[in-house]
């Protein structure tokens, strides 16, 4: 092969393998971004349910383990009530062990 061929293939291999160290970078990149943006919405999502602690008047003086065991016990009717109608949604709270 000759020398010309050979250095050639060279510096087509050296630009491929800085082509690949590239978009390994934007995959990491894009690997960071999406974890980040998952806990910016698990943030958001804590800080809504202490709002709705703090509405409900509890955020100075509950007990932690009794809001606990309370929102576990009735976690079923909880997670159901997303998908009631709007009028419906004070008729599960019929349900609840309090």
């Amino acid at each position: 092969m000759s020398d010309l061929k050979l250095q050639s293939q060279e510096r087509a291999k050296a630009r491929l393998q800085r082509q690949l160290l590239i978009q390994e970078q934007k995959l990491r990149d894009a690997e960071q971004h999406f974890v980040d943006a998952r806990q910016k919405d698990r943030i958001k999502k804590l800080i809504r349910a202490g709002k709705v602690v703090e509405d409900a008047g509890l955020l100075d003086d509950y007990n932690e383990n009794d809001l606990y065991l309370l929102l576990v016990m009735n976690r079923n009717i909880l997670r159901v009530s997303h998908s009631v109608p709007e009028q419906g949604r004070f008729d599960l709270m019929k349900g609840l062990d309090i």
